[in-house]
This record gives C-alpha cells, sequence and structure tokens, in this order.
C-alpha cells in the first residue's frame, strides 16, 4: 500500500507514484511523444514555407538538392540515434520527420519542378513505401506512424493545391490517381503495422493493445484526407477518363476506409459512426458530379447501406449510429420519395410493421424517415389525413408498445414538423393572413403536445426522450412569447401558453427538489409576458414580481422546498433593482411614491413572513 506524498513533496520526472500503481507521466507523455509530433509537423509546414520563398531566387536542381538533403540529414541523424537507443521517442520522432520529409520532397520534385518523368517517380514512390514499411515494422512504435501519416497527409494537402491552381495540365488526373494511390497504399502499411505492434505487445509488451486504434487519430486524418481529395470534383464541367478514374480511386479509398474503421476498437466509439456518416455524404456528392446526376436517389440508397453498415457490427453506441442513418435518410431521401407521395405512405406503413414484427431498426428507421415526404406534397384535406395522421397514429402505437427512446425521440419532432408543413398550406385555402395561419397551426401542434405529454400516450420515460420532449415544449414556449403578442385568438393563445409553461411541473418536483429554480424561472417569464402583451406599465410588473417572489417563499415553505424559498429572495432582490434603476420615471411624484411603497410593504410582508415560518418551522423541528 502507498502513502499520499508529504505536504511539499514532489515526484521525479519520469519516476512512478509512491502507490507503485502504473499511472501514465503527463508529463513525460508531453516532453518526448506529443512534442515531437508537433515539431515534426511544424518541420514540414517549413520546409514547404521556405521552399517557397527561395524558389524564386533558386535553381530547381540547388531547390531539390537542398531538400533532400535537409531530409536525408534529419533520417541519419535518427537512424544512427536508434541504433543506440530503439524505444528513444525523441530519436523516433526524429527518424519519422526525416522519412516523411524524402515523400515532401519526391511530390515537390515531380509537382513543382518536374526534374523527374512518371515512371521515375512512381519507382521512387514505391522505394519509399517499402522503406516506410520497414521502419515500421522495425521499431513498432505509435509515434513513428503518427508522424508519417501527418506527413503523408500534408504532402497530400501540398499536392492538392498544387493540382487545383494548375487545373490546364494534361497529367492532372493521372497526378490526382498517384496521390491517392500514395496515400492509400500508406495507410495499409500503417494500419498494417499497427496491427501487428498490438498482437506482438500481447507477447514482447512493445506498446500496449489497440493504443493506436483507440485514439481514432488514423480515422480523422483519413477521413480528412477524403474530404481534400473530393475537392477536385468541384467546378468540373465535364466527364472524361480522368474524372472517371478520379472517382474509381476515391470508391477504392472510400472501401479500404471501411474495411479498415470496422475491424478496430474505434468502432466501439461516436467518432466512427460520425465519419462513416460524413464520408459517405461527400462520396454521394462525388458520384453525383461525376456522372452529372440532379437526383436524391443515390443519398436515398446510400443512407440504406449506411443503415445496414451499422446494424450489422453492433456495439454499445449502436444507438448513435442508427440516429446518425436516420439523419442521413431525413437529409437525403425524402426528397427523392416525394415524387409518389401516396407510395410513401404505402411503403411507410409495411416497414413499421416489418421493423416491429421482426425487430429490425433500420425499416423503422427508414419508415419514420418515410414520412419526411409531405415536405414538398402538394395535397388536399384528404391526402393530408391519410399521409400524416394515420402514420402518426401507427407510429405513436408502436412508440407505446416498443418503448424505444431513440425511436420514440427521432420520430416524434418528425411527425411535429410535418404536421404543420400539412396545416400550414391546408389553411391558404381559407381568408387568413399568414400570421394567422401560423398561430393557428402553433395552437393546433402546441395543444396536441401537451395532450401527448399529459396524458403520457408513449409510455416513455427514458432520458432521450425527455430531453427532446423538453426542447420541443422550448421551442413552442419561444414561439408563444411571440404569439401573445398578436391580438388574433389572443385568449386560446394564452391558455395553451399556460399549458406549456407549467407541463411537466409535478414530475420534475418529484424527481429533484432543485427544479424549483427552473419553475420559479419559467412562472415569472409567463407572468412578464401575459403582463406585458396587455399592460405597459413597468411598476406594475416590478409589484408583480415581488408578489410572485413572496408566493414562492411561502410555497417553498408549504412544500419545504428550499429551492423555491431561494428563488423568492432572488427574485425579490431583482424587483427591486428593477424598481430602482429602471421604473423611476419622469412621471408625477405620486405615481412613484405609490409604486415605491407597494414594493417596500411587499419587501417588509417577505421578511416577515419569511423569519416568521422559518422560526416556526425550527420550533417544530426541535
Amino acid at each position: 500500500q502507498g502513502s499520499p506524498l508529504p505536504s511539499g513533496g514532489s515526484v521525479p520526472y519520469g519516476q512512478p507514484l509512491p502507490s507503485g500503481e502504473p499511472k501514465k507521466d503527463l508529463e513525460k507523455t508531453l516532453g518526448t511523444g506529443i512534442m515531437g509530433i508537433v515539431a515534426s509537423i511544424l518541420i514540414f509546414i517549413s520546409i514547404i514555407i521556405f521552399g517557397g520563398l527561395l524558389l524564386p531566387y533558386l535553381t530547381d536542381i540547388f531547390m531539390t538538392v537542398i531538400m533532400f538533403l535537409l531530409s536525408f540529414i534529419l533520417f541519419g541523424a535518427g537512424g544512427l540515434l536508434l541504433r543506440k537507443d530503439a524505444k528513444n521517442k525523441f530519436y523516433i520522432s526524429l527518424c519519422a520527420c526525416g522519412a516523411t520529409a524524402i515523400c515532401v520532397s519526391l511530390f515537390v520534385t515531380r509537382l513543382y519542378f518536374e526534374l523527374i518523368n512518371d515512371i521515375v517517380f512512381l519507382a521512387l514512390i514505391v522505394v519509399w513505401l517499402t522503406l516506410m514499411a520497414f521502419l515500421c515494422k522495425q521499431y513498432q512504435n505509435h509515434i513513428f506512424r503518427i508522424i508519417g501519416e501527418a506527413g503523408v497527409f500534408l504532402t497530400a494537402c501540398f499536392g492538392m493545391a498544387r493540382l487545383i491552381a494548375d487545373e490546364t495540365a494534361d497529367d492532372r488526373w493521372f497526378m490526382y490517381c498517384i496521390l491517392l494511390a500514395v496515400f492509400g497504399s500508406s495507410t495499409i502499411i500503417f494500419n498494417y503495422v499497427g496491427r501487428s505492434c498490438e498482437q506482438s505487445s500481447l507477447s514482447h509488451k512493445i506498446i500496449p493493445a489497440g493504443i493506436y486504434e483507440k485514439n481514432a487519430f488514423s480515422h480523422m486524418i483519413r477521413s480528412l484526407a477524403f474530404l481534400l481529395f473530393s475537392v477536385a470534383f468541384i467546378g468540373e464541367t465535364g466527364p472524361g477518363m480522368g474524372v472517371y478514374a478520379g472517382f474509381a480511386f476515391m470508391s477504392a479509398f472510400l472501401c479500404l476506409e471501411i474495411y479498415m474503421s470496422y475491424g478496430d476498437v474505434l468502432h466501439d466509439g461516436c467518432l466512427f459512426y460520425c465519419l462513416m456518416g460524413i464520408n459517405a455524404l461527400t462520396y454521394c456528392a462525388v458520384f453525383c458530379k461525376t456522372f452529372e446526376l440532379e437526383s436524391y436517389l443515390p443519398y436515398y440508397i446510400t443512407a440504406i447501406l449506411l443503415t445496414g453498415l451499422f446494424e450489422v457490427k453492433k456495439s454499445k453506441n449502436s444507438m448513435f449510429g442508427s440516429a446518425l442513418a436516420c439523419l442521413v435518410f431525413l437529409g437525403g431521401g425524402w426528397a427523392w420519395l416525394h415524387e409518389s407521395v401516396f407510395y410513401t405512405m404505402l411503403v411507410m406503413l409495411p416497414l413499421f410493421a416489418y421493423g416491429y414484427f421482426r425487430k429490425n431498426k433500420a425499416a423503422l428507421y427508414m419508415g419514420l424517415f418515410s414520412i419526411a415526404a409531405v415536405f414538398t406534397a402538394d395535397i388536399t384535406v384528404l391526402p393530408a389525413a391519410l399521409l400524416w395522421a394515420v402514420p402518426f397514429l401507427c407510429f405513436a402505437a408502436l412508440a407505446r408498445i416498443m418503448k424505444d427512446q431513440i425511436f420514440t425521440a427521432i420520430g416524434y419532432p418528425v411527425f411535429m414538423a410535418c404536421g404543420a408543413d400539412v396545416l400550414l398550406p391546408l389553411l391558404e385555402g381559407f381568408d387568413f393572413r399568414y400570421g394567422e395561419r401560423t398561430i393557428i397551426v402553433f395552437l393546433i401542434l402546441a395543444a396536441l403536445h401537451i395532450l401527448l405529454m399529459k396524458l403520457k400516450v408513449f409510455a416513455e420515460d427514458g432520458k432521450v426522450f425527455e430531453i427532446v420532449a423538453a426542447l420541443m415544449t422550448l421551442c413552442f414556449m419561444i414561439y408563444s412569447a411571440y404569439a401573445v403578442y398578436d391580438e388574433y385568438l389572443n385568449v386560446v393563445t394564452m391558455l395553451v401558453m399556460a399549458g406549456l409553461y407549467t407541463l411537466n411541473t409535478v414530475n420534475l418536483l418529484k424527481k429533484s427538489e432543485h427544479f424549483g429554480y427552473y419553475i420559479g424561472f419559467k412562472c415569472t417569464v409567463l407572468m412578464i409576458l401575459l403582463v406585458d402583451s396587455h399592460i405597459e406599465i413597468s411598476m406594475l410588473l416590478s409589484v408583480l414580481m415581488l408578489l410572485l417572489a413572496a408566493g414562492s417563499i411561502a410555497f417553498g415553505f408549504y412544500k419545504s422546498y428550499k429551492s423555491f424559498r431561494i428563488y423568492g429572495l432572488i427574485l425579490s432582490m431583482v424587483s427591486v433593482f428593477k424598481l430602482i434603476l429602471f421604473d423611476v420615471s419622469s412621471k408625477s411624484a405620486l405615481y412613484n411614491a405609490v409604486g415605491f411603497l407597494a414594493c417596500g410593504l411587499i419587501c417588509f410582508g417577505i421578511s416577515f413572513l419569511y423569519s416568521k415560518i422559518e422560526s416556526r418551522m425550527r420550533e417544530k423541528g426541535e
């Protein structure tokens, strides 16, 4: 058993803690590992910047010699030092920096100076990849791999900038494919070596198992590179062999990314789903640009494939992946389905049935997604009832039976949004101005929301749905603050508004007494909006706020809610400051005197009430 250090003591650099537990030394990690990676990246950038500055003053051959000389000096120095200590992270960083700088120099020599032809360039790249494979296998350290991937990525950025700037070059797409092939090949090498290191660590204890997959650096680098390479397709005017070749290499690279990411430990985290979603959408954009398609069908098909990918490989964050795939559906495929509105409904209901009986979440989410077709549907009353109301009833029944938080949390706001989109066009045939139509739709949906939440139609008490329902309530509350100032259906608006601001109050207090602050604040906002929308008297608000503060304190004592008492005291102080700083106007002295007198009496009443009840409660406690 270990004991803490004496006061003022310290642990020497690199020494374990007194407890003897194997904990990571943050100072050592920053000083030897991360600083080496940062230094290597800075060196890569400086080589590029210096090359750009010296380019006008030096010959191409001289610049090439300087770049390769610096690269081999760094590489040679690191290699010699590693022979003395193969586990020194500084030596590994130095060697990896020099080896990756060679790749940068090769691309500069070919793309900028054009001192070598394509055959020689490809041969040298193959030699470089072979060298990197040998070095990664030889030293088996994740720092070498990180620096190598960062350097190759910077090389890709540098090469893409050159290719985009020189769009008229005949071999532009050829060099694009070479650049992508080099990046993909180095990715394969690094991934293979990383897995070898993981396996060897189990027996030789070289590095902890899975250390590289868990930090997700490789996956983020590959996703950034995928976005970078897609830039070449922006502004492309017509198809051609070069464009098709570039698309083929992009397809191969995406398949490679799916293969490598799919089996990593990273799959258990949410980052895998996010990166796969971004890559899939990017690929769809490249696909449509390559084949000059103006259709959402590729996005729809991609969403289906993406859902299947997330569904096959289960993990602890599968729900997050399903939600993300559903968002891809909503963002891409609904625009394609709206061309057959009734067909959409016929697809949706069987999907609900299949998803429920076969326990297939992908089918359920696709059913939810299909309802989004109403956003662009030109329909009348009867189709609207069939297309929105009937699926909504089916969804509510499924949500109540299944008790799936994600399904309910996604479907409910989608159906409510679709309901708004259905109701607004239906009201256009009547003699309503736009503001009146929006208020009517708000009242219908807000009343429906209050009714569903009060009756607990969805029978869902999980945190995910509670958050979504609370956010929807907040949205309705925000819009009600605008609608209450309109005279149209003002009384109904105030009733609905009161229902929204007091919704779920009892349940919140049952969960925690600390929700009293939130409930008190909502009541204060409700009172201010109701009064201010009809009576524009600032001092009256101050008086009412003091009355509400007194009521909050009294209720806090009655129900033994400390949060209400504290909120009441804070609100009373705010009211007094508001009265003194803002409400004293140039009106008559009698007006100000009466206002101050009323507020003063209320403050005395609060003080008396607070002290009296507190003393009685203290006596009962004794």
